[in-house]
């Protein structure tokens, strides 16, 4: 019997490109990436028997360590007697077990009729699959882990650890030069093994953080990988706050917007700026959780808005809040401690 096939694997991965000027891959919208897998055989039994089996599939992250899979296949025989086949249909739930490689997957595969007799070639089957992904993508990387076994002359090793307000910080996944290469353990350490010797790029999978969290300071990180040695690189994710608001004044029976003003908004160490928009609104994005002091600019308000009226304020992000309105000159509401300020905060639960 002679047989001879073809397979191919394509893992999808979204591109990490540095964001502006400041070497951060951009965060985009946390688009999930996928693994398609396909292939093909043809049989022949001589002198006259001839089959072919060809089969495609789709596996795409889940939810944590788990991804899912679905598949459809089919089989034909062309034999003496008549031709024979069938349909198949590939559904599995894969886990990842220790690195980014080595994974468990119990899949069911169903056959069904495409209308001809049965060839036996598909069967209904419940499996389990353990196995180790390698992640070649050209000729030349086919052969890397067994040219780590002959000698480390020419690689590397990168360690380090993730922590999240103090502590390690498991489950997040490690880029090396874009591509995926460890996952922290329970502890937020790491270690990526046969690196190649040379200016190497380390940073964080941006889609395996939580919503709400991002990395501090730089986010890509530049390792000179040196023979034999091991180089170090550790990263810190905190969560992040977004502070937005408005600033109008009031004139008799007129509100109007307060146009071009500069705010400041300031912590120990931490100093933002930002300035109004046409309609009054400002906003600070990535501030870490901590108390904070508004102010405003008094020379860039303009002659129609009271310079006394002009709020400091203390604000405090290591709590929800949606934004401020800063009020110059309107009337005071029956529950408002501060006429100047009013608070946008979410509503309560209904009960």
């Amino acid at each position: 019997m002679l047989h001879t096939g073809a397979r191919a694997t394509d893992r999808g991965r979204a591109a990490l490109p540095p964001g502006g000027g400041n070497g951060r891959p951009a965060r985009g919208s946390h688009a999930r990436v996928g693994e398609r897998d396909g292939g093909g055989v043809l049989h022949q039994a001589r002198p006259a028997n001839v089959g072919l089996t060809a089969e495609a599939a789709l596996e795409r992250p889940f939810k944590g360590r788990y991804s899912y899979l679905t598949g459809l296949g089919a089989a034909y025989v062309d034999e003496v007697g008549g031709t024979r086949g069938e349909g198949v249909l590939r559904l599995g739930l894969s886990r990842r077990l220790t690195g980014d490689g080595w994974y468990a997957r119990l899949e069911v595969r169903l056959p069904f009729d495409i209308g001809l007799p049965d060839s036996g070639l598909n069967r209904q089957v419940i499996g389990l699959d353990i196995g180790n992904r390698s992640r070649w993508r050209n000729l030349k990387e086919i052969g890397s882990p067994f040219g780590r076994w002959r000698s480390n002359r020419n690689s590397g090793r990168i360690e380090g650890t993730v922590l999240r307000e103090g502590s390690g910080q498991r489950g997040l996944r490690v880029l090396v030069n874009g591509r995926p290469r460890a996952v922290t353990g329970a502890d937020g350490k790491f270690v990526v093994r046969g690196v190649p010797v040379g200016r190497a790029s380390v940073t964080l999978d941006l889609r395996t953080l939580e919503p709400g969290y991002e990395m501090v300071d730089d986010t890509l990180r530049q390792v000179d990988v040196t023979p034999r040695s091991v180089s170090s690189v550790d990263f810190r994710i905190d969560r992040f706050s977004t502070l937005q608001g408005a600033m109008v004044f009031c004139e008799e029976d007129r509100v109007g917007a307060v146009i071009g003003a500069r705010l400041t908004l300031a912590s120990d160490g931490l100093a933002r700026t930002a300035g109004t928009s046409s309609v009054g609104g400002f906003l600070f994005d990535r501030l870490p959780p901590g108390l904070y002091v508004l102010s405003v600019d008094p020379d860039t308000v303009g002659s129609a808005v009271p310079l006394e009226e002009l709020p400091i304020l203390e604000i405090d992000l290591r709590e929800e809040i949606f934004g401020y309105v800063l009020r110059i000159g309107c009337p005071v509401g029956p529950d408002e401690a501060d006429p100047r300020v009013r608070l946008l905060s979410p509503a309560p639960p209904a009960e």
